[in-house]
């Protein structure tokens, strides 16, 4: 018969012999110890792999409450903006501004932005110094970049990476105050 225990091999010897062999030896009779080799029996270490021998415990410190991190991501975000995307992708906000006698202000309704696309560019630099004046501060930015990380739950650090959304977000959220401005 095969034995169901392929592991542990069958004890042949009989507990005459086993008595009398212990009565020989000067260590006491333990009927719990056999001749099995080592390799059948597991480690105690071996019984539960999933669990470490020592506990794994690591602690970092947490670098998204560093001033000089958000400052730097601050200035590496507030210089974007004022050299690159209000200048180029952010035009549509200076469809929302009029500019009379050199003097910026708000559009009194929205249905003048069709008739503000047909002006020339000229009023551009006055239109861009309003923006920055009144929607575009550092603190401004500063909040807006703080709303995004936690709604997206990011790190300051992982900001640089999601450039191009964290763009979006900013000309969606500008955009919506001006609009909202206007109405109101």
């Amino acid at each position: 018969m095969i034995s169901p225990f392929p592991l542990i091999a069958p004890l042949d010897i009989p507990l005459s012999t086993i008595m009398a062999a212990s009565a020989i030896q000067t260590v006491p009779f333990n009927p719990f110890i056999t001749n099995l080799p080592t390799a059948t029996i597991p480690h105690p270490f071996m019984t539960n792999p999933l669990i470490p021998p020592y506990p794994n415990v690591v602690s970092y410190q947490d670098v998204n409450n560093d001033r000089n991190l958000k400052s730097q991501v601050l200035e590496y975000f507030y210089n974007k903006l004022l050299n690159n995307w209000l200048k180029f992708h952010y035009t549509d906000l200076y469809y929302m501004i009029t500019v009379s006698n050199g003097k910026a202000s708000l559009i009194k309704n929205i249905s003048e932005i069709e008739n503000n696309k047909k002006n020339d560019r000229s009023d551009n630099d006055i239109k861009y110094e309003f923006l920055v004046d009144n929607y575009l501060r550092k603190k401004d930015v500063y909040s807006l970049l703080s709303k995004f990380r936690k709604l997206n739950t990011l790190n300051w650090w992982d900001l640089k990476q999601h450039s191009e959304k964290v763009r979006l977000f900013i000309h969606h959220k500008v955009k919506q105050y001006i609009r909202y401005e206007i109405t109101n």
